[in-house]
């Protein structure tokens, strides 16, 4: 679409589904950013396809842990012998082919893929948006060009 290309896990004629694993100890929903952020992928690839039925599938890695106690040195865990193993947990999602949103969103690709391929042009990655800074901290510090992106401001900076 558009010299847009995407790769879902997995697609039919008919749905797609977009597979997810975390380490995250509690589960995601529409107000965590990591899910809002695998939403937006899977409406990407469906408005990139034309197909309206998508799934969200997520994989949570991390065993079952009990609260044990908590003291000055912080809290203890301990995982039973029996701990759950990790679940794995689903949403559908379903974006109809006359939408306004597909597009809203395909404009949205549009823009970004410009903005990319102008920075790339230009050298120049400080016109490329930024992660929010919450997401940033964690992510960007190792980054090689942190400290001109870090430097320079955007309108999606904020």
């Amino acid at each position: 679409m558009d010299g847009l290309t995407g790769r879902p896990d997995i697609m039919n004629s008919e749905v797609i589904v977009e597979l997810k694993d975390t380490m995250s100890t509690k589960r995601l929903n529409i107000t965590d950013d990591k899910f809002k952020s695998y939403l937006r992928q899977l409406l990407y690839y469906l408005v990139i396809t034309g197909i309206e039925k998508g799934i969200i599938s997520i994989k949570y890695n991390i065993k079952e842990l009990k609260w044990i106690k908590r003291d000055s040195q912080g809290d203890y865990f301990l995982r039973p012998s029996n701990a759950k193993s990790p679940e794995i947990e689903s949403w559908e999602v379903f974006l109809p082919a006359n939408d306004i949103t597909r597009e809203i969103l395909k404009n949205e690709m549009i823009r970004r893929k410009n903005l990319f391929l102008k920075a790339l042009e230009d050298e120049d990655v400080s016109i490329l948006p930024r992660l929010a800074e919450k997401v940033r901290n964690r992510t960007c510090p190792w980054c090689k060009y942190y400290d001109i992106c870090m430097d320079s401001k955007n309108d999606e900076t904020e």
